[in-house]
This record gives structure tokens, sequence and C-alpha cells, in this order.
């Protein structure tokens, strides 16, 4: 079967278990893979801002949005109309869903999936996968593979991800695109 051909079922395979836009499980087996494939598994190794996930998931999980934010990068231009809209729905949606969030974030430390420690500095909150809960077949699944190579680039793209405050992502991410967000 050809590669593409195995990519597109299992894209259907997760449309089919997950809905993307608000489901709790898919938000937490991404987050889960971002903070594995980037290396987010201590506390000495832990991403800064938890708020960053939540502007980042939707990237990973969607190959046409995660394109808009590879090609402007190249750029380093506006996005075109039709992906500032695009941009902005996503913007609207992940600031909506911080709360949300936040308590999947509760609930996976409670499961002992991730940890959570204060950060007084910033006045946030840091998160690390504690790796050793997890199932080893978690990380050698097919199924997230795109999500784990999106992730992969993000990394690539944003070589301080781990310590880049939220808003400098925001920035990134949106603002530089021609997008106006709650913030400014």
């Amino acid at each position: 079967m050809s590669e593409q051909i195995k990519n597109d079922n299992l894209n259907v395979k997760k449309r089919m278990m997950f809905s993307a836009e608000d489901d709790y499980y898919y938000f937490a087996y991404n987050t889960i893979i971002f903070l594995q494939t980037l290396g987010f598994t201590s506390e000495k190794k832990r991403l800064q801002e938890w708020s960053k996930l939540n502007y980042l998931i939707p990237f990973l999980s969607n190959h046409a949005l995660f394109s808009i934010l590879a090609s402007n990068k190249e750029l380093d231009s506006t996005a075109s109309p039709i992906d500032r809209n695009h941009l902005k729905e996503t913007y609207l949606k992940s600031r909506l869903r911080l709360n949300w969030a936040m308590s999947l974030f509760y609930a996976l430390q409670q499961k002992g999936i991730i940890s959570i420690s204060k950060n007084e500095t910033r006045k946030s909150f840091d998160v690390w996968l504690c790796i050793e809960n997890l199932p080893a077949e978690f990380s050698s699944s097919e199924l997230f593979r795109m999500e784990r190579d999106h992730s992969e680039q993000i990394k690539s793209m944003f070589s301080y991800i781990r310590t880049m405050k939220t808003d400098s992502l925001l920035d990134e991410l949106f603002r530089k695109r021609g997008v106006h967000i709650w913030e400014d």
C-alpha cells in the first residue's frame, strides 16, 4: 500500500475515533505526544508555561493549519485573508479552551501522566510528561505519526519553545501573520 493511502487511512480512522475540536482524549493524546517527542520528560526539562500547549495542539493535529504555519514561517510574511481567518478561528477556540485545558491537565496530573509545577517567576505553571507511567506501545503507535512529525517541525521552527513565553509564541503563530488577538 502506498504511503499516501496509508496516511489517508490513518486520518480517516482518527476522524472516526475522535472529535478533533473538543475531544478531551484527542487533546490529551496530542499533549502527551508533543511533550514526549520534544523531550519534556522531567522537571529539569519541563515546558515552561503550560498555556502554550493550548495554542500549539491545533497545529499538531491539523495538517492544513500546520501548512499555514510552515509556509508563512519560511516567507516571514502576513498570511493570506483565507489563512488569516483560519488562524483567527484557531486562536479564538484555543483562547476559549484555556479553562477546559487546565482541567484536563489537572486530571492527567492526578493519573500520574504529567506533572505540573508552579512557576513563580512567570506566574504560570510548567508541565512535563511522566514517561515511566506511559505504556510502551504508546510511543510506537503509527496512529499519531503526523502529530509527531509536526511536533518535530515545530521544535525546529522554534528552537527555544521550552522557555519561550506564551506572548512570544502568540506573536509567532498569530500576530506576525496579521491576526489581531485579545491580548492586543
